[in-house]
């Protein structure tokens, strides 16, 4: 399973597990799972966002603009 790295800034980082294979869709459902729970993530800025494999191997990144 990969684990997607959410970056906030500050040293602020959230793990997630997921088997999507690119971070722009990992992200999006990181968002949709905290969305079905009832977690707001209004507030939250990512900068970047970073999927790697079982081995740590980054596989996507993707950057906040």
């Amino acid at each position: 399973m990969n684990e997607l790295m959410i970056d906030y800034g500050n040293g602020n980082y959230i793990y997630f597990k997921t088997r999507m294979t690119t971070a722009w869709d990992a992200y999006h459902e990181f968002e949709r799972k905290c969305g079905s729970v009832g977690i707001n993530t209004d507030n939250m800025s990512p900068t970047e966002a970073t999927l790697t494999n079982e081995e740590f191997e980054d596989i996507s990144v993707w950057k906040f603009w």
